[in-house]
């Protein structure tokens, strides 16, 4: 019983951490939607609407992911809550400072960090690992867009 409930609030802890790192994200990165909407982009640019739906729905998987793997033994926590981080100050540095480089630079370090924390989940959990691949595709998909609005936009 004293497992279960360690467990609860460490997957609690999880989610509480990714949701409300992700909310005081966007309020610092100012309007994005509008910032977005006034940038040239390539034509494989999803609608606005589409990032929020995403990333709520990645940052639920991502504290899954990472509870799997702390419940199969995992202690990848640092390097989680450093990527998570990171990941959070994209949004601030892409909208609110609209540097473009930047952010593509941030992009690829997360690419790193992902690619690493999916080979330490596989040891503990499959699944965990298979959701940090859908992260990576995700970060690879953003990854591609943020450089081409680096390119239209800055270069």
């Amino acid at each position: 019983m004293k497992e279960k409930l360690n467990n609860l609030r460490v997957l609690i802890f999880i989610l509480i951490f990714n949701f409300l790192g992700g909310y005081i994200s966007s309020l610092l990165s100012g309007d994005q939607k509008l910032v977005y909407n006034s940038l040239e982009k390539p034509w494989f640019s999803p609608p606005s609407i589409v990032f929020p739906i995403v990333w709520s729905i990645l940052y639920f998987l991502l504290a899954v992911a990472i509870f799997l793997n702390y419940k199969k033994g995992g202690r990848d926590f640092l390097i989680y809550f450093i990527s998570m981080f990171i990941n959070f100050s994209w949004s601030y540095i892409f909208f609110a400072q609209r540097l473009y480089g930047i952010g593509f630079l941030i992009i690829i370090v997360l690419i790193v960090l992902c690619i690493y924390l999916g080979i330490r989940f596989f040891k503990n959990s499959k699944i965990a690992s298979l959701i940090i691949l859908i992260y990576l595709l995700w970060l690879s998909y953003a990854g591609l867009l943020n450089y081409f609005i680096w390119v239209y936009n800055e270069m």
